[in-house]
Protein backbone atom coordinates (compact mmCIF):
# COMPACT_ATOMS: atom_id res chain seq x y z
CA UNK A 1 0.00 0.00 0.00
CA UNK A 2 1.27 3.39 -1.08
CA UNK A 3 1.59 5.88 1.78
CA UNK A 4 -0.29 9.07 1.29
CA UNK A 5 1.97 12.41 0.52
CA UNK A 6 1.18 16.16 1.94
CA UNK A 7 3.02 17.41 -1.43
CA UNK A 8 3.61 16.57 -4.59
CA UNK A 9 4.59 17.97 -8.76
CA UNK A 10 2.65 17.56 -11.34
CA UNK A 11 3.06 18.61 -14.90
CA UNK A 12 1.03 21.36 -16.96
CA UNK A 13 -2.27 20.10 -18.05
CA UNK A 14 -3.62 20.95 -21.54
CA UNK A 15 -7.26 20.53 -20.33
CA UNK A 16 -8.87 22.08 -17.49
CA UNK A 17 -7.61 19.91 -13.95
CA UNK A 18 -10.71 18.60 -11.53
CA UNK A 19 -9.84 21.44 -8.69
CA UNK A 20 -11.34 20.54 -5.31
CA UNK A 21 -10.55 22.77 -2.38
CA UNK A 22 -9.71 19.57 0.05
CA UNK A 23 -8.70 17.03 -1.17
CA UNK A 24 -7.76 13.11 -0.95
CA UNK A 25 -4.11 12.97 -2.11
CA UNK A 26 -3.93 9.00 -1.08
CA UNK A 27 -6.19 8.65 -4.39
CA UNK A 28 -5.20 11.80 -6.27
CA UNK A 29 -3.54 10.90 -9.90
CA UNK A 30 -2.12 12.67 -12.83
CA UNK A 31 -3.53 11.23 -16.53
CA UNK A 32 -0.72 11.50 -19.07
CA UNK A 33 -1.84 11.24 -23.22
CA UNK A 34 0.82 9.38 -25.10
CA UNK A 35 -1.82 7.97 -27.33
CA UNK A 36 -0.63 9.30 -30.66
CA UNK A 37 -3.96 11.17 -30.67
CA UNK A 38 -6.21 13.70 -28.64
CA UNK A 39 -8.47 12.19 -25.63
CA UNK A 40 -12.03 13.86 -26.03
CA UNK A 41 -13.44 12.56 -22.99
CA UNK A 42 -12.06 10.63 -19.37
CA UNK A 43 -14.92 9.09 -17.04
CA UNK A 44 -13.80 7.65 -13.90
CA UNK A 45 -16.93 5.73 -12.14
CA UNK A 46 -17.57 3.34 -9.27
CA UNK A 47 -17.03 -0.35 -10.13
CA UNK A 48 -19.32 -2.01 -12.62
CA UNK A 49 -20.85 1.28 -13.68
CA UNK A 50 -23.36 0.66 -17.07
CA UNK A 51 -24.14 4.15 -17.15
CA UNK A 52 -21.45 6.90 -18.38
CA UNK A 53 -22.57 10.07 -17.81
CA UNK A 54 -21.28 13.68 -17.87
CA UNK A 55 -20.98 13.44 -13.65
CA UNK A 56 -18.19 10.87 -13.77
CA UNK A 57 -16.71 12.67 -17.21
CA UNK A 58 -13.37 14.49 -15.76
CA UNK A 59 -12.48 16.81 -18.80
CA UNK A 60 -15.72 18.55 -18.85
CA UNK A 61 -16.00 19.59 -22.59
CA UNK A 62 -12.06 19.94 -23.09
CA UNK A 63 -9.71 17.99 -24.68
CA UNK A 64 -6.84 16.17 -23.43
CA UNK A 65 -4.37 16.74 -26.64
CA UNK A 66 -1.25 13.83 -27.35
CA UNK A 67 1.65 14.79 -24.80
CA UNK A 68 -0.50 16.64 -22.28
CA UNK A 69 -1.55 15.54 -18.89
CA UNK A 70 -4.68 16.13 -16.28
CA UNK A 71 -4.65 16.11 -13.10
CA UNK A 72 -7.14 14.42 -11.03
CA UNK A 73 -8.30 15.18 -7.89
CA UNK A 74 -10.65 13.68 -5.02
CA UNK A 75 -12.80 15.01 -1.80
CA UNK A 76 -12.01 13.37 1.32
CA UNK A 77 -15.01 11.91 1.04
CA UNK A 78 -14.46 10.19 -2.23
CA UNK A 79 -12.46 6.73 -0.31
CA UNK A 80 -13.35 4.16 -2.60
CA UNK A 81 -10.11 3.50 -4.04
CA UNK A 82 -11.00 1.18 -7.04
CA UNK A 83 -12.62 2.42 -9.91
CA UNK A 84 -13.27 1.89 -13.60
CA UNK A 85 -12.06 4.23 -15.80
CA UNK A 86 -13.44 4.99 -19.82
CA UNK A 87 -10.98 6.71 -22.49
CA UNK A 88 -12.98 8.27 -25.36
CA UNK A 89 -11.08 9.51 -28.25
CA UNK A 90 -11.37 12.48 -30.09
CA UNK A 91 -11.01 10.97 -33.73
CA UNK A 92 -14.07 8.78 -33.59
CA UNK A 93 -15.58 7.91 -30.46
CA UNK A 94 -14.27 4.56 -29.72
CA UNK A 95 -13.79 3.91 -26.12
CA UNK A 96 -11.45 1.75 -24.07
CA UNK A 97 -12.05 0.62 -20.86
CA UNK A 98 -9.76 0.21 -17.74
CA UNK A 99 -11.92 -2.29 -15.39
CA UNK A 100 -11.14 -2.42 -11.25
CA UNK A 101 -8.23 -0.43 -11.30
CA UNK A 102 -7.29 0.89 -7.61
CA UNK A 103 -6.24 4.31 -8.10
CA UNK A 104 -4.72 4.61 -4.56
CA UNK A 105 -1.74 2.14 -5.81
CA UNK A 106 -0.27 4.79 -8.25
CA UNK A 107 0.55 8.36 -8.92
CA UNK A 108 0.59 8.41 -12.85
CA UNK A 109 -1.39 6.91 -15.34
CA UNK A 110 0.13 7.14 -18.97
CA UNK A 111 -2.41 6.31 -21.98
CA UNK A 112 -0.40 4.74 -24.81
CA UNK A 113 -1.28 3.33 -27.94
CA UNK A 114 0.94 0.63 -30.22
CA UNK A 115 -0.36 -0.46 -33.57
CA UNK A 116 -4.35 0.64 -32.68
CA UNK A 117 -4.14 -1.50 -29.10
CA UNK A 118 -4.42 1.12 -25.69
CA UNK A 119 -2.20 -0.18 -23.10
CA UNK A 120 -2.15 1.74 -19.48
CA UNK A 121 1.10 2.49 -17.67
CA UNK A 122 1.22 2.94 -13.98
CA UNK A 123 3.64 4.54 -12.05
Amino acid sequence: MLACSTSRTSTAATAAPVVNIAQNKCLDFIIVNKSGEAIHQVYIAAPGVQDWTDENEVLKGNMLANGGSVPLTFTPTDTEKIRDLRVVYDMDNRGVYLRGVDVSRFKTLTIVQNNGKTTFRYN
